[in-house]
């Protein structure tokens, strides 16, 4: 069963799921791909939108972020699970491809939401279904999205956002179908720099997949005339794609600057 709690005092929603991380995750991937944002429960439906949410954190974070050590999650004193905080904006030394690669994942959801952020982080404890399965650590349990407000935000009105977004806007949904896949990319690149033991050069399927993402996203913005005026500023500027000449309107500076 889920649950999701309001701590204030700590500053996170915190989300546990007796599913586990790795199961929340791989059905949000795969409902989302096939746009199905109306089937099952509305409890179905929210768990599947945070794990998408979830996915999109470690990506960033895997990409230009940085993650803490794992770390015991108590509450009244008694550890409930295991924590692994990702910050997904990018850090001083991370290049300007995965810089741009962060900004065009996080770029999606900020159009799902629409704008709207909230200044609480976004938890999801561990079960013991996860130990060793998620990619993040093998015992990663718990992903703190405390910069990127935006995702926060989705993760606490998923309900609200999937009546009011995806159940209701073709564009939106085809959005984040392409953002399930390009997740998917980005994790299939991470294992191979795991595997060679440093940091690679993007593949042409991730940088073909972000360049179509970016005029999509480009396309959707117009049409909802700049919904990001009340989050990340829209710059104008090329950011110089990713090798195939695409405009970012959304440039890293933007990014470092929201993230401060």
């Amino acid at each position: 069963m889920a649950k999701l709690v309001e701590n204030a005092d700590d500053g996170l929603w915190v989300h546990r799921d007796d599913a586990g991380i790795a199961a929340v995750v791989e059905a949000g991937l795969a409902r989302a791909k096939a746009q199905d944002w109306a089937s099952g429960t509305s409890g179905d439906r929210e768990r599947a939108l945070r794990g998408v949410l979830i996915e999109t954190a470690r990506c960033m974070g895997e990409l230009a972020g940085k993650k803490t050590a794992v770390v015991p999650l108590t509450v009244d004193d008694k550890e409930i699970g295991k924590v692994a905080y990702v910050h997904p904006a990018p850090v001083a030394g991370a290049t300007a491809e995965r810089q741009r690669a962060a900004v065009v994942l996080y770029r999606s959801v900020e159009l799902i939401a629409e704008g709207n952020r909230r200044g609480l982080g976004f938890a999801t404890i561990e079960t013991k279904t996860d130990a060793g399965a998620w990619p993040i650590v093998a015992v990663a349990a718990v992903v703190s999205i405390g910069q990127a407000a935006a995702i926060g935000y989705v993760a606490f009105q998923a309900a609200q956002v999937i009546d009011r977004q995806l159940q209701r806007r073709h564009d939106l949904k085809v959005l984040l179908a392409e953002h399930a896949k390009e997740l998917e990319l980005v994790s299939k690149h991470v294992e191979r720099e795991k595997l060679a033991g440093k940091p690679l050069p993007l593949d042409d399927a991730t940088k073909a997949s972000l360049n179509a993402t970016i005029k999509r996203q480009n396309d959707i913005a117009a049409k909802q005339q700049g919904p990001l005026s009340s989050g990340l500023p829209n710059v104008d500027a090329a950011a110089g794609g990713f090798g195939l000449g695409a405009v970012l309107a959304l440039g890293a500076v933007a990014w470092f600057w929201f993230s401060k």
